[in-house]
Formats: C-alpha cells, sequence, structure tokens
C-alpha cells in the first residue's frame, strides 16, 4: 500500500497537458494566434475554446494574451468569456485579468476568428 502513495500523488498532481496548435500569423509576423485542441468543447452550434495570442512586439509591455472564447456557428458570433494579458511571451508571468464582456461580437470575414471558427465549425 504505501509503495502506491507516491505514484497516487505524482497521477493527482500532474498537470493536464495542453495541445496548442498555430493557426494564424498575420503578415508582419507581430501575432502568432494558437487554440487548445485538448479543451475545445462542443456544445450543439456553440463551441468553446481558448485562445492565445503571442505579441512579438519588443516595444510594448503586454507579450501575450489568453482568453476563453464562445462561438456560435450558426449566427457566426463569438463571446469572450475570460482573458488575460502577459508580460512575457510564454503565458507565465500575469499582468492583467481581464473582467469577462458577454458581448457577442459578429465574426468578420478573414479575421483570426473567422480562421478558428472554418476550423471548428464543421
Amino acid at each position: 500500500m504505501l509503495t502506491l502513495l507516491p505514484v497516487i500523488l505524482i497521477l493527482i498532481s500532474s498537470p493536464v497537458e495542453a495541445d496548442w496548435e498555430k493557426f494564424a500569423t498575420t503578415a508582419d509576423g507581430s501575432v502568432e494566434t494558437f487554440y487548445d485542441q485538448s479543451r475545445v468543447k462542443y456544445d450543439k452550434d456553440l463551441i468553446y475554446i481558448w485562445v492565445r495570442y503571442r505579441l512579438n512586439d519588443s516595444e510594448k509591455s503586454t507579450k501575450s494574451m489568453e482568453q476563453q472564447q464562445k462561438l456560435n456557428c450558426t449566427r457566426r458570433t463569438y463571446v469572450r468569456l475570460e482573458a488575460r494579458t502577459y508580460r512575457d511571451i510564454e503565458w507565465k508571468n500575469i499582468k492583467e485579468n481581464i473582467q469577462p464582456s458577454f458581448k457577442e461580437h459578429q465574426i468578420r470575414d478573414g479575421s483570426t476568428v473567422d480562421t478558428l471558427a472554418q476550423i471548428l465549425c464543421q
């Protein structure tokens, strides 16, 4: 029994690995955008997704951002449910937690959200 305890503790304390897939980069390379394939959740025509942005502009104090979004495939809209900005490009040093807006936005053609909707809304 005592030999099982360390194994159980390791299993309980091990974080779930994210599967971040880069799906968009701006033409000038200033912003890279990723989504976590392991946390995509489908609920009828709604998709809940985590998105990360890496901002490759060394002049700005915000270097990256992470958001949870809800996409509505039928209405072609999205809502930001949760967001935070970071001082580093590895999403470790939180700069600010942003209050959810719950405001529904239209998905613009050619935007990164449009690219993500094309990947996930099938």
